[in-house]
């Protein structure tokens, strides 16, 4: 079910990044690039207040994946559901109400637009609120299916509405008004949609109750969860905030245009994302279920397997994107400017993912066992660091400060808070995790990658370096797989999985 789990996760969040990725260019086409230095704040701005909620969409996540073989649990099951639900539609509601009474106050304050009035900016900033209160509720829905392991199903539900809401959007501004306002009205009705469906198909998937009672708010279970959800609403406040630093600075201390210029690198290096979350969410119901049956052997097994398969998958790719970042961006936006711009700035946001997702599935590891502690101390850390960090590095450097500065922060990650998540969680395998899980995978990815970007900048020959690409990952891949049983069975499914399908 892992393996399945993992090509579901992956093909489902690449359709989305996928159509994300295919249709910058044209938005920047059509919106112009100050527009889309909008739309960037405005993604930037939904990160950041996603500590309102609360750790409640994991905590549902996690209490669905442990009672998920438990009959006798049913009716205790719908009334999380329907209790968390009511707490996201109270916040949903303030969100819609803050947006309302601040819209104005942001764009006359704090967005420095030139082209775009002030009267557009603050109708978007409203419509943006309006979407945003929407799409809130969605996250405890997902938590809900995926604590269920119906990851198929989800992932078919989200390339549906991810299809729906980015090539409407295309059709609108392309064939009915290139307005940044159109945009945001269709991305506002695609919200509409997305909250009614994924609302039906989480009630329809939820056991069902064998007596006659209604699925009920209890205050109880708020009770119950309210020390792990508090603590997750904690990190989450912390995390939102550390994540969106950059562009929160960028935003306030360069011009709109640059802003644009690092929102189409941030998008470019978002659409990586699919790489980690595919195997993360896979692995978090699973690590939660062995835990709570105290399968701690089983455990171990298969978190080693999900790190060397999270590995094996991120670092080729990050690599590719590292040296090769202005072709990438030349290719995909046909802009010379817009690739010249945002090359630097993408290549130091694909180092510091790359070091990132290697941290995902310790600290999935850490939330399954319900510890909270150290991410707290961790974000703690980082924010007391990075906002006076990245302040003096855009100011020195520009958008390319914004980039250094994760890519600086990150690698203090992989190096140091490792060394305490593995004393507390499976505390003999810290080792394997550094040099046999992530370094040489790395390693690998780096070296091999290195000399076929040296290849490129040497001859500057488009078929040749295609070749040089391709015989590269080649190379990466058989290495790993002699390197790697784990590799070599996942080899095998995929290839078993499309024998099944033929």
């Amino acid at each position: 079910m892992f393996r399945r789990n993992v090509i579901a996760n992956f093909f489902g969040r690449a359709w989305p990044n996928l159509l994300a990725l295919l249709f910058v260019p044209v938005y920047i086409r059509y919106l112009g690039i100050e527009a889309y230095g909008l739309i960037g704040f405005f993604t930037a701005l939904q990160a950041t207040i996603s500590f309102l909620d609360l750790g409640l969409s994991t905590t549902a996540k996690r209490e669905m994946s442990i009672r998920q073989d438990e009959p006798h649990l049913v009716d205790e099951t719908r009334n999380i559901v329907r209790t968390l639900e009511v707490v996201y539609g109270f916040v949903a509601l303030l969100i819609a109400l803050f947006f309302l009474l601040s819209a104005g106050w942001v764009a006359d304050h704090w967005i420095s637009a030139e082209n775009l009035q002030e009267k557009t900016v603050e109708t978007a900033v409203l419509v943006f609120g309006i979407t945003l209160a929407l799409r809130w509720p969605v996250a405890l829905y997902g938590g809900v299916i995926l604590g269920l392991e119906r990851q198929v199903l989800f992932n078919v539900l989200n390339a549906i509405i991810s299809t729906f809401r980015s090539i409407g959007a295309v059709l609108v501004i392309v064939f009915w008004s290139p307005s940044i306002l159109v945009f945001l009205f269709w991305q506002l009705g695609a919200a509409l949609i997305e909250f009614v469906m994924m609302a039906y198909t989480t009630w329809a998937v939820l056991p069902q109750s064998q007596t006659t009672r209604q699925a009920k708010f209890d205050v109880k279970i708020l009770r119950r969860f309210w020390q792990f959800s508090a603590a997750l609403s904690l990190n989450s406040i912390m995390a939102a905030v550390l994540k969106q630093a950059d562009r929160i600075l960028l935003s306030g201390l360069m011009p709109l245009q640059s802003v644009g210029y690092y929102s189409t690198a941030y998008s470019a290096h978002t659409g990586l994302g699919m790489l980690h979350i595919s195997i993360s969410e896979a692995a978090f119901p699973q690590f939660s279920n062995l835990i709570a049956k105290n399968k701690i052997e089983e455990l171990a097994d298969n978190y080693h397997k999900a790190c060397q398969y999270m590995s094996f998958i991120v670092t080729p790719i990050v690599s590719m994107v590292f040296y090769f970042s202005y072709d990438i961006l030349l290719f995909w936006t046909r802009s010379s400017i817009v690739a010249k711009n945002a090359a630097w700035p993408l290549s130091l946001l694909a180092l510091a993912y790359g070091l990132n997702a290697m941290m995902r599935l310790p600290w999935r590891l850490q939330l399954a066992y319900g510890i909270t502690r150290l991410m707290l101390i961790s974000n703690l850390v980082s924010l007391m660091i990075i906002f006076p960090t990245m302040y003096f590095l855009i100011g020195k450097y520009g958008v390319n400060g914004a980039g250094i500065g994760w890519a600086i922060l990150n690698a203090g990650y992989y190096l140091i808070v490792p060394h305490w998540v593995h004393k507390i969680i499976l505390p003999t395998h810290k080792w394997r995790w550094f040099f046999y899980d992530t370094l040489l995978f790395m390693l690998l990815s780096w070296f091999i990658f290195g000399i076929a970007y040296l290849v490129n900048i040497t001859w500057h020959n488009l078929l040749l370096s295609s070749i040089t690409l391709g015989i590269a990952s080649m190379l990466y891949i058989f290495l790993c797989y002699k390197l790697y049983p784990t590799i070599r069975f996942f080899w095998l499914d995929i290839y078993r999985l499309f024998l099944l399908n033929n």
